[in-house]
């Protein structure tokens, strides 16, 4: 063995959620690690009914934002998508 490793295992929580003018909408707390099913879950009924024609979304490189399926949904909303900025670190990031 290389190193310690404690006997006790936890359970991770993520987050998911948008900035908008500075503040986090649509909040998701998930037991677990994001998958692609699980983003655009949280997309289409958590964040694209939030959202006007007037905002971008911005998506990182995480490989749950690639799926075809995320950007019909955002495209459907009709909402501009910005791809692969990684300035956000796993964050939707909406601009108006």
């Amino acid at each position: 063995m290389l190193g310690y490793r404690s006997g006790h295992t936890r359970p991770r929580t993520s987050l998911l959620a948008a900035r908008v003018d500075g503040r986090l909408v649509a909040p998701w707390l998930f037991p677990g690690t994001c998958t692609t099913t699980l983003f655009n879950t949280w997309l289409e009924h958590q964040l694209c009914p939030l959202l006007d024609e007037m905002m971008v979304v911005i998506l990182n490189h995480a490989a749950f934002h690639k799926s075809q399926r995320s950007r019909e949904l955002i495209i459907d909303y009709s909402h501009a998508l910005k791809g692969d900025s990684a300035a956000y670190n796993g964050l939707l990031a909406v601009a108006s």
